[in-house]
C-alpha cells in the first residue's frame, strides 16, 4: 500500500515458516513500485514491457484479476499451462515460464513469485527452466539500472542463486 508517499508493507509475523518467502514477495512489489516511480521521474523506460512480454509465451496475456466474473479465485480456472505444474522431467523445462497459476494473474505477481522462488526455492527442479532464468535475469538487470549498483558485488546474493 502507499501511505503518505511511502510504500507500506504489512505482514502478520505469525504467518509461519514462509515469512522469508513472503517478505521477498512483498518487497518485490515495492521494488516494482520504485521502478515505476523512477521511470516517471526520469522519463526513462527501465522496465520494457515489450521485452518482458517477449519472455512469456506467444499470445499470452495476464488475467489482470484475482477473481473471475463469478467471484471465484481465477487461478482455479487455470490449467497450469506453462507452470511448474507441468514439470515432469528435464525435457518439460522448455515449456515452463511461470512459477504457478498465481504468477499469471498480474505482471507484478509474476515478478514477485519469481523473486520469492529465485531467492528461497532455487533448488526446485522447475527453477532450472531457461524461460524462468531469462525472466529473473531481466528483472535483476532492471533493478541494477534503477538503483545505484556501482558498489554492489558483481553478483548479489539473489543473482548468484541462478546461473545464466
Amino acid at each position: 500500500n502507499i501511505s503518505s508517499g511511502y510504500q507500506v508493507i504489512t505482514i502478520n509475523i505469525n504467518y509461519g515458516d514462509d515469512i522469508k518467502e513472503t517478505l521477498a514477495h512483498e518487497i518485490s512489489h515495492a521494488i516494482y513500485e520504485r521502478i515505476e516511480y523512477e521511470e516517471l521521474n526520469t522519463q526513462t523506460d527501465y522496465f520494457d514491457e515489450t521485452k518482458w512480454q517477449s519472455l512469456n509465451p506467444t499470445d499470452f496475456s495476464y488475467h489482470d484479476a484475482y477473481i473471475d466474473s463469478n467471484g471465484k479465485d481465477i487461478t482455479l480456472n487455470d490449467n497450469g499451462e506453462y507452470t511448474s505444474k507441468k514439470y515432469v522431467d528435464e525435457a518439460s523445462l522448455a515449456d515452463i515460464y511461470f512459477v504457478d497459476d498465481y504468477s499469471k494473474t498480474f505482471l507484478t505477481e509474476d515478478l514477485a513469485r519469481l523473486m520469492q522462488y529465485g531467492m528461497f526455492c532455487e533448488d526446485e527442479p522447475f527453477m532450472k527452466s531457461a524461460k524462468i532464468k531469462a525472466k529473473l535475469n531481466y528483472y535483476y538487470s532492471v533493478i541494477r539500472l534503477v538503483w545505484d549498483s556501482e558498489d554492489w558485488p558483481a553478483k548479489t546474493d539473489w543473482e548468484s542463486k541462478i546461473s545464466n
